[in-house]
């Protein structure tokens, strides 16, 4: 693993549409998953994970996962924005 990537456990809660998005004149595709943790905690955590690349539509709902993920933050105009990717399931 890199030095940016972590393990993350869970069970896919939703899976939203696959979206295409365009990057500098070449379009590729993603699609927003939201994954929750199994434990029966009374405040359960939730994670928003992009899939990109071979990831996007191999999870349904419902499906326990350990997914590699990247983590990125990234700032404009003063704000600080993070996102979690996974490419491969």
């Amino acid at each position: 693993m890199r030095p940016n990537e972590v393990v993350i456990k869970g069970v896919v809660e939703i899976v939203f549409n696959k979206e295409t998005k365009e990057f500098k004149g070449k379009p590729f595709n993603e699609q927003k998953i939201v994954l929750g943790d199994n434990s029966n905690s009374q405040y359960p955590k939730k994670v928003a994970i992009i899939l990109k690349g071979h990831a996007i539509e191999k999870l349904a709902e419902g499906q326990e996962v350990s997914l590699v993920c990247s983590i990125e933050s990234r700032e404009w105009k003063g704000r600080w924005f993070t996102e979690v990717s996974c490419w491969n399931v």
